[in-house]
């Protein structure tokens, strides 16, 4: 900030001008000189400003000017500006920095904490290829998501933006940096993709990913019929420029798919570029793998489980007694989706065998 700011006040002859009435926020405002204003992210910046000052005025008619020339900002109102703003990027970097450092903090606290028991099972680091957690978001508040990434974020690979939440949420591209920020990939929900496909709006679904900055996408047919080589095209397509992960199974009880076509689907779909192959539960738990009840199709996933690697499936287990069958029958790292954010850590719980559904399986 300039100490001794050259100023010029000028004083002007009266002339007939529109008459006015005056407001005045100070009784005089000093002119400056042209300056040049230094950003971070531009190189500079000329601004010049009248030699004059000036009352705010409304006209009401004509009569002899007065002598208060237009206003202008003082220099050191101005130099206060352009310091606050680099003062603000600044910060904003430093708290950046320390996310990172408390969100690396917080899974070395994690760690330290489980490697205090013996027989504990190993869990990879993030990014990670399998025992995969996807949190499924339908339309957390902004503060709702800070919170989950406070306590959770270090045991949340994947989130889910629910069917069409993404069109309705405030300051979604906020939440979405966040999530980003804090390790965790974010997708919208498959319903979104098939609303503009049903629409002939594939290129604008396409537009409104990269204006959300968002790096994977779900292709699905869960609600709408496409032909099945027509849904791998759109998986083979948006490959190329996002990470795909792809569902199979319809949202409909009534449209049952036998069990050859399960595995058809998933190897036709990972053929096509699809990163993850999903197995439809919707976030109820009762489509697809499960009956109505909830209860699991246990011959149907052995039959998959038989041609497809269990690592390339992730199971919709939002049901604890889902996510506690998936565990015993897979181990601690078993792909698991449609997560409730308020069950994140107990479904760790769960993997670990710190929780009586699965306490024994590692003594």
């Amino acid at each position: 900030v300039v100490d001794k700011p050259i100023s010029i006040t000028s004083k002007p002859h009266p002339i007939n001008v529109p008459e006015t009435i005056f407001d005045t926020n100070k009784p005089e405002i000093l002119a400056s000189l042209p300056i040049t204003i230094f950003f971070e992210s531009f190189p500079c910046k000329e601004i010049n400003f009248a030699y004059a000052e000036v009352n705010l005025t409304i006209s009401i008619g004509v009569k002899e000017s007065p002598t208060a020339p237009p206003i202008v900002p003082l220099i050191p109102e101005i130099d206060l500006i352009s310091v606050m703003i680099f003062f603000i990027l600044h910060k904003i970097k430093q708290i950046t920095r320390l996310l990172i450092q408390y969100f690396y903090l917080c899974y070395i606290i994690y760690q330290i904490m489980i490697e205090i028991l013996k027989n504990i099972p190993s869990r990879a680091s993030k990014p990670r290829e399998e025992g995969l957690t996807m949190v499924m978001d339908k339309g957390l508040s902004l503060n709702e998501a800070e919170n989950m990434v406070a306590l959770k974020s270090e045991l949340t690979d994947i989130v889910k933006l629910g069917f069409g939440t993404s069109l309705l949420t405030r300051f979604i591209d906020k939440k979405i940096n966040l999530y980003q920020k804090s390790g965790m990939m974010v997708y919208t929900g498959g319903t979104l993709f098939e609303a503009f496909v049903i629409r002939n709006q594939f290129d604008d679904f396409c537009k409104l990913m990269d204006k959300l900055k968002l790096e994977m996408v779900e292709v699905s047919d869960g609600s709408i019929s496409i032909n099945h080589d027509v849904k791998c095209e759109y998986i083979q397509k948006l490959s190329k420029n996002f990470k795909v992960i792809s569902e199979i199974g319809s949202k409909d009880e009534s449209i049952i798919l036998d069990d050859s076509q399960w595995i058809s689907f998933m190897k036709k779909e990972l053929d096509a570029g699809s990163w993850k192959v999903i197995a439809e539960a919707r976030e109820g738990g009762n489509v697809g793998m499960f009956d109505p009840n909830g209860n699991i199709k246990k011959d149907l996933i052995d039959k998959i489980t038989s041609d497809i690697p269990v690592d390339k499936i992730l199971w919709e287990a939002p049901q604890k007694k889902q996510q506690v069958w998936f565990i015993n029958s897979f181990g601690a790292n078993v792909n698991l989706g449609n997560i409730s954010p308020n069950d994140i850590i107990s479904l760790e719980c769960l993997r670990l065998g710190l929780r009586g559904d699965t306490f024994e399986n590692y003594l």
